[in-house]
């Protein structure tokens, strides 16, 4: 029988930053996107939160500093946007009476009105296809989710942002 060994609960990263971070600042650590809830001094061991509903009141910010340009696209149309990039961890029956835990391969935190083919803003489904150009290569995402799990929800209270679940499905 496979075994694992635990390093960590995921809701919460260890992080011990180089500089001061007040509580409710935005960490960006390569892909991850993650929260401080308490102020954690500079060289000292505090923790992050990658998981959970947060409410940015600077949401442009985060937008500009956290966020890259992807390609949407859905047959022809196509709609370049902003996306902060994330993963969720999902919790699925795994048929046998218990659950089963997965991450998404990648998702995708985009504003909703920016998700607009022509004059029209569109919600994700599932099949279109995000496209990310890194280093000369460009991966290509399909919106989906495992299992019966929807490919999309809300990110906010608000309804302003959509992280959108993928599978990276090719390389060109």
């Amino acid at each position: 029988m496979a075994q694992a060994t635990f390093v960590q609960d995921g809701e919460c990263i260890d992080y011990t930053p180089g500089a001061d971070v007040a509580a409710g600042d935005v960490v960006v650590q390569g892909d991850l996107v993650a929260v401080a809830k308490r102020d954690i001094p500079a060289g000292k061991l505090g923790a992050l939160t990658v998981s959970g509903v947060f409410d940015f009141t600077k949401l442009a910010a985060l937008k500009e500093h956290a966020s890259r340009l992807v390609v949407y696209r859905r047959g022809a149309n196509e709609a370049p946007v902003q996306a902060t990039i994330g993963r969720t961890l999902l919790k699925l029956d795994d048929g046998y009476g218990g659950v089963r835990m997965e991450w998404t391969d990648r998702d995708f935190l985009i504003q909703a009105a920016d998700l607009v083919f022509g004059a029209a803003t569109v919600l994700p489904e599932r099949g279109d296809t995000i496209r990310e150009a890194v280093g000369g290569k460009t991966f290509v995402y399909e919106v989906m989710a495992p299992g019966k799990e929807p490919p999309w929800r809300w990110s906010d209270v608000y309804r302003k942002v959509l992280r959108i679940h993928t599978k990276q499905v090719g390389v060109e």
